[in-house]
């Protein structure tokens, strides 16, 4: 007896989108999240 039973097609869950490296932080991006993160006073994350 042979069944030929055929999986429903899935689409890859990337398919679209763009994957890979990120980009780096710009500095001024960076500044941006110290003066936020000192305003808070979360001198931990600063670190």
């Amino acid at each position: 007896m042979e069944t030929n039973v055929k999986a429903p097609h899935r689409e890859p869950w990337n398919k679209g989108k763009i994957v890979g490296q990120k980009t780096p932080f710009k500095v001024k991006d960076i500044w941006a999240l110290r003066v936020r993160l000192q305003m808070v006073s979360r001198v931990r994350e600063l670190a």
